[in-house]
């Protein structure tokens, strides 16, 4: 079984807003985690932060989604939000 450590996310955070990793890759990291989970084989680090972790997860999953003007739905203000948080 895989363990993601909440130090994992945050890095990939840090890394976008860096701009070391594209939109999509960010997406797609998170959408493989998602994945995992879904087929029981992920496990979160620490425990008790689960759940801010998880939606932590799906919001980098959805973090390429474009909105209706050609740019995206989410900003790097919505990153810093999300690695707050953690």
């Amino acid at each position: 079984m895989r363990v993601i450590h909440i130090d994992e996310i945050k890095n990939e955070i840090q890394k976008v807003l860096a701009d070391e990793v594209s939109r999509s890759s960010c997406s797609e990291w998170a959408q493989y985690l998602r994945e995992e989970f879904d087929a029981g084989n992920l496990s979160f680090e620490p425990t008790k932060k689960e759940s801010t972790m998880w939606d932590t997860l799906l919001f980098l999953e959805g973090y390429d989604t474009p909105d209706f003007d050609d740019n995206y739905l989410f900003n790097k203000d919505d990153l810093e939000i999300y690695l707050k948080r953690l």
